[in-house]
C-alpha cells in the first residue's frame, strides 16, 4: 500500500518561507506512477554528503531544463540490513533527517521504495519493469558506480540500454585526491575528525534526540551543568573526548561544549554518555528535543587525579569553546 503525505520544511535563510516536499512509500506490486515526469537520483543517500548533493544538483537541474518534477528515491530499511539480517545498525542520520535535507536542497518528491529480501532478488530487468519504468521517469540520475537487481548485477551501462528513460550518470566526488563516501565520513567521525567530516558533509556532523535527567555531577560537584542527551535512533558516534560545537533548541543555535565518554574521574559509566555543556545559557531542556553539532575535538577523554583537577581542565575547555571561530567557508549548521 502506498503512503503518502506532505512535509512543509522551514528553509534557513528564507525568511517566513517554507518548501512543501511529497514523501512516498511503495512497495512491490504497489508502484504509482506520477502524473508529472520525473527528474529523479537514485540511491541509499544514508547521509547526504557532498557526493549525493552533486548527484541531487543534477537531478534537479534536469528537471527544470525538461519540466518534470524533481525527486530521490531511496530505501528503507536499510538494504545491508535486510540482506544480511542485522539489527540496530549505526548509521550517519535518520531517514527524517534526510527528508529534511533533501527538501531543503530543493527536492520535491521523496520515494522510499520498501526493501525486501523479494525487492532485493529481481533481476535487473525485472528492476526496470516492476520499478523504475512505471514510476514515469523522463531522467533517471545516478552514480557513477550504481549498481542494482540481484546481486548489483544491473550498472549504469544496462540502464543506458533500455529507451524509456534518459540516464544521467554523476562522475566521482573528491576531496583531497580521496573519493567522498559515508565509509570515508564514518571513519572520520569515528576517529575525531570533526573538521574532515564536516568537508566531505557540506555541514557539521549532529546527533538528535531528547534532554533527559543525569546524576546532577555535572551541576552539583563540579559546577558545570550539562544537557544530557538521549539518543533518538542508532546514530555513528565521534571518538570519546570533548568537542566544541553548538546546539539548537527552541530555534536558537547556541555554542556548547559537549562531552562523549564515560565520566572516569567522578562518575565512571558502563554506558556511553553525550552530554553538552551550553555557554552563558542557563534554561531547564529537561524534556525538549535538541540537535548538537560537532565543529572541532578540544581533547581526549581523560581520567583526572581528582575533581580539582577536572574542573580546572573544564574551565579551559569552556574558554576555548567560547571564544571558538569558525573558519570561513565553514557553515554554522
Amino acid at each position: 500500500m502506498n503512503v503518502k503525505k506532505k512535509i512543509s520544511i522551514a528553509v534557513c535563510g528564507d525568511y517566513g518561507k517554507e518548501r512543501v516536499m511529497e514523501v512516498i512509500r511503495m512497495g512491490i506490486g504497489s508502484i504509482q506512477s506520477s502524473p508529472v515526469p520525473l527528474s529523479a537520483g537514485i540511491g541509499y543517500f544514508d547521509v547526504l554528503h557532498l557526493g549525493h548533493q552533486q548527484l541531487v544538483a543534477n537531478a534537479i537541474a534536469a528537471a527544470q531544463d525538461h519540466h518534470c518534477q524533481s525527486a530521490l528515491i531511496t530505501f528503507d530499511p536499510d538494504p545491508w540490513a535486510v540482506l544480511k539480517d542485522l539489527q540496530d545498525i549505526d548509521h550517519l542520520t535518520t531517514m527524517a533527517e534526510r527528508i529534511e535535507l533533501g527538501a531543503k536542497l530543493g527536492i520535491e518528491k521523496w520515494i522510499i521504495l520498501e526493501f525486501t529480501k523479494e525487492l532485493a532478488a529481481l533481476t535487473p530487468e525485472a528492476f526496470l519493469n516492476q520499478i523504475l519504468i512505471p514510476l514515469n521517469l523522463h531522467t533517471l540520475v545516478c552514480g557513477f558506480d550504481y549498481h542494482y537487481g540481484c546481486r548489483g548485477q544491473g550498472n549504469v551501462d544496462t540502464l543506458k540500454k533500455q529507451s524509456i528513460f534518459d540516464v544521467k550518470v554523476v562522475a566521482e566526488v573528491d576531496y583531497a585526491g580521496e573519493k567522498i563516501s559515508s565509509t570515508r565520513i564514518e571513519k572520520a567521525i569515528s576517529e575525531g575528525d570533526m573538521v574532515l567530516s564536516e568537508k566531505l558533509l557540506g555541514r557539521p556532523y549532529s546527533l538528535h534526540g531528547s534532554v533527559v535527567r543525569g546524576n546532577h555531577v555535572g551541576t552539583n560537584v563540579l559546577g558545570f551543568p550539562t544537557a544530557n542527551l538521549a539518543l533518538s535512533d542508532h546514530y555513528v558516534i565521534p571518538k570519546r573526548g570533548v568537542y566544541v560545537g553548538a546546539c539548537r533548541c527552541n530555534g536558537e543555535l547556541i555554542k556548547a561544549m559537549i562531552n562523549i565518554g564515560h565520566n572516569p574521574t567522578c562518575n565512571h559509566r558502563d554506558e556511553l554518555s553525550v552530554e553538552a555543556h551550553l555557554i552563558d545559557f542557563n534554561q531547564d531542556l529537561y524534556g525538549q528535543t535538541i540537535t548538537l553539532y560537532f565543529y572541532e575535538k578540544l581533547r581526549d577523554e581523560v581520567k583526572f587525579a581528582s575533581a580539582d583537577e577536572l574542573i580546572a581542565q573544564l574551565n579551559a575547555d569552556r574558554l576555548n569553546t567560547k571564544n571558538y571561530q569558525r573558519k570561513e567557508g565553514m557553515a554554522c549548521v
